[in-house]
């Protein structure tokens, strides 16, 4: 059945999107009919290491997704912290409220050089296919504006130093 389109008897289309964390995941997700990436948690970058990842590197990781999934939709989340994923030196220790805190979007609002690494890298991706940015832990549209704001600099630089980038359509994350 998985060869079949995933269509309603009134037909309407279900696209059907697979969630990933690793790029050997992909061959899996697209024999199994995926037609996208709906989710690709990229804080598994940042976990269990001494070090950040730098641009290079989330470029690459986020490049062979793209890539691998030949045109199909790619939806990066940017860095999702906090909670039950501490990433050390970057996520607040001791937090009252690490679920709902100084996590998500506003983590990476909070420390705009982090996050402007990872948006250039994302951005630097794009051009090899049918990237989508999300935000996750969004609370008021001013998260929104600050983040498109970023992503629309970095899309900039990029540009200027004659690296190839181009701009993601930016979306949300609705918890």
């Amino acid at each position: 059945l998985r060869r079949l389109p995933a269509v309603t008897r009134d037909g309407v289309e279900i696209r059907l999107e697979a969630n990933v964390e690793l790029p050997i995941e992909l061959d899996q997700a697209i024999a199994h009919g995926a037609m996208g990436q709906g989710l690709v948690r990229t804080e598994f970058l940042f976990l269990n290491r001494a070090d950040l990842p730098g641009e290079d590197e989330q470029y690459e990781f986020y490049a062979a997704l793209v890539r691998g999934m030949g045109g199909r939709p790619v939806t990066l989340r940017t860095l999702d912290a906090g909670g039950d994923k501490p990433v050390a030196g970057l996520t607040v220790a001791g937090e009252s409220n690490p679920f709902l805190g100084t996590r998500g979007i506003r983590l990476s609002l909070a420390r705009p050089d982090i996050f402007r690494v990872q948006l250039r890298a994302m951005a630097r991706a794009a051009v090899h296919g049918n990237v989508r940015i999300m935000l996750p832990m969004v609370t008021v549209p001013e998260e929104i504006d600050q983040a498109a704001a970023l992503l629309d600099a970095c899309v900039a630089e990029l540009v200027a130093a004659g690296l190839p980038a181009r701009r993601p359509p930016l979306g949300i994350m609705v918890e």
